[in-house]
């Protein structure tokens, strides 16, 4: 069974296992004078050998002053020994991993002090040192509440100075990740020629608290570190007289913008930059994830594109529905033949029409033919009536031969 230990003296995490070289590194004395105590109970851990089959000793550790149930007489709880292990192997993994990735950096894990003696010991961290400059890395294992975030970031800044670098490394648990109902989001940083996804999670109160003291909060998975930026959604809102939202454009209203290269507060959601635990590099202004940054810096100018992209659109979608129809075509009118020119040969001049007005009725009988009706010269004045100075006999009467002889006589 294997057992971490805190060493009292130098307060570094110490690993108890069945290896005969597991106590070759312990410092001499007896181990039941409580200088190493339990990670899981506090408790002193004491060492004891036996003899194997080929009667060679193997250390074997236990809690030297308890009784308990547990393994090796651990008086805490199985599930809450397990769960400390568990935090504890994810702390030397990634310990592990940042010794092979920073060659010449020193990488040892320390184990804070508990508030009451004999109770469990607050979870491991992380010290790299080089070059004058502290990286400070926690790994919870479990929930905190705010009091907890308070007093580490308190006795990080008393232990190392307020110069040193304090991140949190939270690992990827799977019910963190999707009680929030949110998938991946495609992104495209400029330059990319495709979309990658990246994965998005809605922060605890307890990583805001420490995004809001001016720490930083990363993801790790094995060799992977995954960095978070803040996702903001928010509806463009269109200009007056200039742009149209509606349509095919509409789909493009619903937009977000960036916060980095920590998020801000108020973000809807983090996104997170997957990036080689090999590339948190160390720099002038100490551990940061460099790579990282960069990819933020590109999504933050695809972002300005994206927003004047879907602006155009709206400008052009406003112009055509506000454009004025254009002006009617008339259509050709048809244009009369031209009249022949007239022949050089003189032709024998018809005879003289005959010239009597047209009558009224003749001009009406044209307009109803729709020709243009010739012009009605104007009647004559004719003189008034004088009756003759004798009175006109009344013709006679008789047979009819008698009445033209009348009339040539008059006449």
């Amino acid at each position: 069974m294997t057992l971490h230990a805190r060493d009292t003296v130098t307060g570094h995490l110490v690993t108890l296992t069945p290896d005969p070289a597991s106590a070759d590194h312990l410092a001499p004395g007896p181990l039941s004078s409580g200088r190493y105590r339990c990670m899981s109970c506090g408790h002193p851990v004491g060492l004891s050998r036996r003899s194997g089959s080929h009667s060679a000793y193997a250390p074997r550790f236990s809690h030297s002053q308890s009784s308990g149930s547990g393994a090796d007489g651990c008086p805490a709880r199985a599930g809450l020994q397990k769960e400390i292990e568990t935090g504890l192997q994810v702390v030397i993994d990634l310990r592990d991993h940042l010794a092979k990735a920073w060659p010449g950096v020193q990488t040892l894990i320390e184990c804070p002090e508990p508030q009451t003696p004999g109770e469990a010991s607050p979870p491991a961290v992380i010290v790299a040192t080089a070059g004058g400059q502290v990286l400070v890395i926690e790994c919870p294992h479990g929930p905190l509440d705010d009091p907890a975030v308070q007093r580490r970031m308190q006795a990080v800044r008393a232990r190392y100075g307020s110069g040193a670098t304090h991140v949190w490394f939270f690992t990827e648990d799977e019910h963190h990740f999707r009680q929030g109902g949110l998938r991946d989001k495609a992104v495209r940083p400029a330059g990319a020629t495709a979309s990658v996804r990246h994965m998005r999670v809605r922060p605890t109160q307890q990583q805001l608290q420490i995004i809001e003291a001016g720490g930083a909060v990363y993801w790790v998975n094995g060799a992977t570190v995954y960095v978070p930026y803040g996702g903001h959604e928010f509806i463009h809102e269109p200009k007056p007289d200039g742009e149209d939202w509606g349509g095919d454009v509409a789909r493009r209203r619903n937009d977000w913008r960036i916060s980095r290269p920590r998020p801000l507060p108020g973000a809807h959601w983090w996104g997170l930059v997957p990036i080689g635990l090999s590339t948190l590099r160390r720099g002038r202004a100490g551990f940061h994830p460099g790579e990282a940054h960069e990819v933020m810096e590109r999504l933050e100018r695809s972002q300005g594109a994206r927003w004047a992209a879907a602006r155009r659109l709206a400008r052009e979608r406003y112009e055509a529905l506000h454009r004025p129809p254009p002006a009617p075509v008339a259509d050709a009118i048809e244009q009369p033949p031209p009249a022949e020119a007239p022949s050089a040969s003189p032709l024998p001049s018809a005879p003289p029409a005959e010239t009597s007005p047209p009558s009224a009725d003749a001009a009406e009988e044209k307009e109803e033919e729709g020709q243009q009706p010739l012009p009605v010269p104007p009647r004559p004045a004719y003189a008034p009536y004088v009756p003759p100075a004798t009175p006109l006999l009344p013709p006679p009467r008789g047979p009819l031969s008698r009445l033209m002889k009348w009339v040539q006589r008059r006449g």
